[in-house]
């Protein structure tokens, strides 16, 4: 069988990242075996390791590295141990990444969802109301006075249009119809109204993709009691960041995350890199499974990408988890069992 070579840059990083990045092996090594995919983790220092490693949470060797790679796959950092700027603040701004996808299905019916989540939550990462990227010197937050603090959001059409373009192209990519633009115009009238304004415009003659509009509060609530009523949200910044977590909610969490630039793609579970669960077995590592199922999609593999999708899926319902954190389950038994679904597949396809 003739191997097909796919490198990926491998930030294992802080707190259940090695962890993770260690089930992340024992599934590559699988997928060479059956479907003719050498994965090859090329692991680079990140985060609060890197740091004590070499004095600097985001090596300039490493950066360079996911750069001529063009394809990252991160355990987590832990930011809280890192000294200021943010590494992953610093990942974003260096790697141009400009937009997030965020897919939240229900894997399980009985999650909070009661089975009803399919959404896609796409943000953009370049502007908004997020301190570490506002204003020119990527500072949105200051203090006029000693009582007195400020803080600043830029949103500016070319970047709302950049993040529009990547929408429609990964809704049709994906077979998406239904497009809920998510903002605040009636209180943010200049900021929000330029978002809503300019994607208005983008999206006037999509007349294969339905639009709709949300105010975030109102479709915040809509997330809790309708989440089905929801295919792809469109939103800046922030908004998107608060949408995506109770997104996740409804899900158990059991939800990973790409962030994309125009060479580069770094993806990851969506839970942070939870330290006080470093260590003691009990990490759901099916998140990171997910994004690395969008990584090989986004590199071509659709195929794997979805047997990655299915066997995930499988894992779920077969033991029953439903949050980040296992109760009945180890990591080691849930990395089994998925890798068991993964040969069904296989002898099923053939």
């Amino acid at each position: 069988m003739t191997l097909k070579r796919i490198p990926i840059a491998c930030l294992t990083g802080d707190g259940t990242g090695p962890e993770l990045i260690q089930c992340v092996k024992r599934v590559s090594g699988l997928l060479t075996s059956l479907n003719g995919l050498e994965i090859e983790l090329i692991e680079l220092p990140v985060g609060h390791a890197a740091y004590l490693q070499c004095g600097n949470p985001l090596p300039p060797a490493t950066l360079s590295e996911v750069k001529r790679i063009g394809v990252a796959l991160l355990g987590g950092i832990d930011v809280r141990k890192c000294p200021p700027p943010s590494p992953m603040g610093q990942l974003r701004r260096e790697l141009g990444l400009y937009a997030e996808v965020r897919p939240v299905r229900s894997l399980s019916p009985k999650d909070l969802a009661r089975g009803k989540a399919d959404m896609v939550i796409i943000r953009d990462l370049s502007e908004g109301f997020l301190a570490d990227r506002n204003m020119w010197k990527g500072a949105g937050e200051f203090m006029p006075a000693r009582d007195m603090a400020l803080s600043v959001r830029v949103i500016t059409r070319a970047a709302v249009e950049r993040i529009g373009r990547f929408a429609l192209k990964y809704m049709r990519a994906m077979g998406k119809k239904r497009m809920t633009l998510v903002h605040k115009a009636a209180v943010f009238t200049l900021t929000c109204g330029l978002f809503r304004d300019t994607v208005r415009e983008l999206t006037r003659d999509c007349t294969d993709i339905e639009i709709s509009e949300g105010a975030v509060d109102e479709v915040a609530g809509e997330l809790v009691s309708d989440p089905g009523k929801f295919e792809v949200i469109l939103t800046t910044n922030l908004f998107g960041d608060i949408l995506s977590d109770v997104g996740a909610a409804l899900v158990g969490g059991v939800v990973p995350s790409a962030s994309f630039g125009e060479k580069v793609a770094l993806f990851r579970p969506a839970n942070e890199a939870l330290p006080e669960l470093a260590g003691r077995g009990i990490i759901n590592p099916i998140p990171t499974f997910l994004a690395l199922g969008l990584a090989l999609r986004w590199m071509g593999e659709e195929k794997a990408g979805e047997r990655m999708n299915r066997s995930a899926e499988q894992t779920v319902l077969q033991l029953g988890l439903s949050s980040t954190e296992l109760k009945n389950h180890s990591t080691n038994e849930v990395t089994d069992s998925f890798c068991e679904f993964l040969v069904k597949e296989e002898m099923m396809k053939s």
